[in-house]
C-alpha cells in the first residue's frame, strides 16, 4: 500500500466557536449530545498522558512490503496476513509483524471535570464528567485548576461482545478541543462597570480600611480586630517568585477558643463570600483528601491523580473547622501547604507536584471542652509548635462574662431575631452602613491587582521594631505560640503589603507596619491575657489540682483500654498524692460540667464522652 497522506501531517485541526456561551455542567441535557459547547469546572483528576495509536505500520517477513493500517475508535484489530501483489502471486501469504517506528501515534489524556463548588446546590452532590484529550490539549490542565473547556458532547460507543446488545441508555463523555485556563477568580466583578462606580464611591466616602471589616459577617457582634484579620486575609500580599526563591503572599489564620464564640459563622460566611473557597472540618477530611490522593480508575484500573480540598482551593481560601480534631497523620500532610504552597505526591509510580497556593482559615476548639489557662496553647487545641508557627495570626477569642458586653450582644441578637424578611435585612443593613458582599469582591479584586513595594526608607523603622518585638518581655511567657521569630517579621509585611493594597498604594507607609504591627500584639495579647489572669485568680476553677487529679484517672483509662473508670480502683493512688474527698468530688462535678465524662450514682465512677 502507498504511504497513507495522514501520516506526512503535522498539524491538528480544531473546531472552535468564540463567543461560546459557558454551560454549567448540571445544564448539559441529552440535546447537547453531538454538539460544540463550552463548559466551566474544575479538574478533580487527571491521567498520565499516554501515546495513543492512529496508524499502525507493518511489515510482511516474506516480501518485505509495508502495509499502513488506519485505527479509528479505541478498539481495533491489527491485520495479521499480507495483502500484497506478490504474496497473492505467490499464494503464500506471510505474517506481518508490527513496526512502532513506521507507526503514528498521537498523545491522549483522561480528565475529570467537576462542577464549580459555588454552583452545587445545597445539600447535592457536585457532578462530574469524563473529558478525553488528544494532541496539543494534552498537559493543559492539572488537578486543582479552573478551566474552560470547548469540545463536543458525545455518547460512548460499545465493543466486542457489549455492541451486539448495546442498551438504550450510555454514558457520555466530553471530548476537549480546546482548554482555556480560568485563574481570575475575581474578574466577573472587577469587570462590572456598576461594580466598579460602586468601589469609587465607597473610596470616596471615607476609610475603606474600617468599613469594609464592619462589614464583614455583620450579623455578628464585635470582633472587630478579628474581623479586619480576616478583611486582610482576604486581599493577601503579592507572592514573589524569584529564580530560585518563592516568598508566599497568602496569609494563614487560626481562630481558638471557647464554643459559642462565632468562628464557625465567621468560616462559613468567609466561604460563602470568596468565589474560590472550600469549607471542611477536621474530623470529616483525611490526609488525602486535604491534599491530594491517587486512585485507581474504576474503568481502565490505571492510576489516577484526584485532588483534594487545599489543592481544589488553589488561588483561594480553605476553611478548616475543627481543625484539633483532626488525626495527626492528616494534620502533618498540611505542613508543606503552608509554607511552600505545593502538594508533592509519590505514590504507585506517580511523582509531581501540585499547586496549594492557598490561604488557610482555621478554627479550634479546645481539648477540654472550655479554654484551660493553665494549659500552654499546644496543650489547649492539642496542637504542635511546627504547625502553629505556619500561621501568620492565632486569635484567642474567650467567653468572659461582662455585664455591658453582654447586655450589647443579647439586644444586638433580639434585634436580628426581629428581622424575618429579606427586605428587612436590607433596610438593617443600610442603617448601619454594610457594604453588599459583590461590591467586596469588587473591592477586594481591585486590591489584589497591585503590588506594593517596601520603599527603602522603611526598611530601618521595620528592622527597629522587630528588634523591639523580640526584646519585649511579654516573649517570657512560657508559650511558643507567643514568641517572635522570623516567621513573625515575614507576617507583619504580608500584613503591611495587604493594608496597601486596600490604599491602592503601590508602596507600603509607616501607618500600614503600625498597623500591623498593632493587630500583631493584639493577637499575641489575647494568649497572654488568658495566662495573666489565670495568675491573678488562682481560685478559677481551672485550679492546680483538678488537672492532676484528672491526668490520673485519665492515664489509668489509657491502660485499661476502658471509657469507664471505677473510682475505686483509683481512689488509693490519689489519696497517696494528697487529695482529699472533697478535692475528687469537685473535680469530678467540674469536669462534667464541661462534658468531658459523665459522673456515675454517689460518685462510684465515670465514663469518658469521647471514644478512645
Amino acid at each position: 500500500r502507498s504511504l497513507h497522506p495522514a501520516m506526512h501531517r503535522r498539524y491538528q485541526l480544531v473546531i472552535v466557536h468564540d463567543g461560546q456561551k459557558r454551560l454549567p455542567l448540571r445544564q448539559l441535557r441529552a440535546d447537547a449530545v453531538g454538539k460544540l459547547v463550552t463548559v466551566q469546572g474544575i479538574i478533580t483528576a487527571a491521567t498520565a498522558i499516554k501515546p495513543k495509536i492512529q496508524y499502525a505500520a507493518y511489515i510482511c517477513e516474506q516480501c518485505g512490503h509495508e502495509i499502513y493500517q488506519a485505527v479509528k475508535g479505541d478498539v481495533y484489530t491489527p491485520e495479521v496476513t499480507c495483502s500484497s501483489e506478490r504474496c497473492k502471486a505467490n499464494q503464500n501469504y506471510g505474517r506481518l509483524f508490527f513496526q512502532p517506528r513506521g507507526s503514528k501515534f498521537s498523545k491522549f489524556q483522561e480528565l475529570r471535570i467537576q462542577e464549580l463548588p459555588e454552583e452545587v446546590p445545597k445539600g447535592s452532590i457536585p457532578r462530574s464528567i469524563k473529558a478525553i484529550a488528544e494532541d496539543n490539549t494534552t498537559g493543559q490542565a492539572t488537578p486543582g485548576d479552573v478551566v474552560n473547556v470547548t469540545g463536543v458532547y458525545l455518547p460512548e460507543s460499545a465493543h466486542g461482545f457489549k455492541a451486539l446488545s448495546a442498551s438504550t441508555v450510555t454514558n457520555v463523555y466530553f471530548h476537549a478541543l480546546k482548554i482555556e485556563q480560568n485563574k481570575k477568580s475575581y474578574a466577573e466583578y472587577t469587570s462590572s462597570e456598576k461594580l466598579q462606580q460602586q468601589v469609587e464611591q465607597l473610596y470616596e466616602s471615607g476609610d475603606v480600611y474600617e468599613q469594609l471589616s464592619q462589614s464583614i459577617a455583620p450579623e455578628i457582634w464585635g470582633h472587630n480586630d478579628v474581623k479586619k484579620v480576616l478583611l486582610l486575609l482576604l486581599v493577601g500580599a503579592g507572592t514573589k517568585s524569584l529564580s530560585d526563591v518563592t516568598i508566599r503572599g497568602d496569609i494563614n489564620v487560626c481562630l481558638m477558643g471557647d464554643p459559642g464564640v462565632a468562628k464557625s459563622q465567621m468560616l462559613k460566611w468567609i466561604s460563602t463570600l470568596v468565589p474560590r473557597a472550600i469549607y471542611t472540618t477536621g474530623k470529616g477530611s483525611s490526609g488525602v483528601g486535604l491534599t491530594a490522593a491517587v486512585t485507581k480508575d474504576p474503568y481502565t484500573g490505571e492510576a489516577l491523580l484526584e485532588a483534594g480540598a487545599l489543592v481544589l482551593a488553589d488561588n483561594g481560601v480553605c476553611c478548616i473547622d475543627e481543625f484539633d480534631k483532626m488525626e495527626e497523620s492528616d494534620r502533618t500532610s498540611i505542613h508543606e501547604v503552608m509554607e511552600q504552597q505545593t502538594v508533592s505526591i509519590a505514590k504507585a509510580g506517580i511523582v509531581t507536584s501540585l499547586n496549594a497556593r492557598v490561604s488557610v482559615l482555621a478554627a479550634s476548639n479546645p481539648l477540654y471542652g472550655s479554654w484551660n489557662r493553665r494549659k500552654t496553647v499546644q496543650e489547649n487545641i492539642n496542637l504542635p509548635t511546627s504547625l502553629l508557627s505556619r500561621f501568620d495570626i492565632l486569635w484567642l477569642l474567650l467567653d468572659e462574662p461582662d455585664v455591658d458586653n453582654d447586655r450589647t450582644l443579647a439586644s444586638f441578637v433580639a434585634r436580628n431575631h426581629l428581622i424575618t424578611r429579606d427586605s428587612e435585612l436590607m433596610v438593617s443593613r443600610q442603617e448601619r452602613n454594610v457594604v453588599e458582599m459583590n461590591v467586596i469582591r469588587a473591592a477586594i479584586g481591585q486590591a489584589k491587582e497591585l503590588f506594593p513595594t517596601v520603599p527603602e526608607e522603611l526598611s530601618n523603622h521595620i528592622a527597629r521594631m522587630y528588634v523591639e518585638m523580640r526584646a519585649a518581655k511579654d516573649d517570657q511567657v512560657a508559650d511558643a505560640t507567643t514568641w517572635t521569630t522570623p516567621r513573625t517579621l515575614l507576617s507583619i509585611l504580608r500584613l503591611s503589603q495587604a493594608l496597601a493594597r486596600l490604599r491602592l498604594a503601590k508602596t507600603i507607609s509607616e501607618e500600614d507596619v503600625d498597623e500591623a504591627v498593632r493587630l500583631m500584639g493584639q493577637s499575641k495579647q489575647s494568649l497572654i491575657d488568658a495566662q495573666e489572669k489565670m495568675q491573678k485568680d488562682p481560685g478559677t476553677r481551672w485550679d492546680k489540682y483538678p488537672f492532676q487529679i484528672y491526668e490520673i484517672i485519665k492515664e489509668h483509662r489509657d491502660k485499661t483500654g476502658n471509657n469507664t473508670v471505677k473510682i475505686d480502683a483509683v481512689r488509693q493512688q490519689l489519696k497517696m498524692k494528697g487529695f482529699k474527698e472533697d478535692q475528687i468530688r469537685e473535680t469530678l462535678s467540674t469536669y462534667e460540667a464541661v462534658n468531658v465524662w459523665m459522673v456515675g450514682h454517689d460518685f462510684s465512677d465515670v465514663h469518658f464522652v469521647d471514644e478512645k
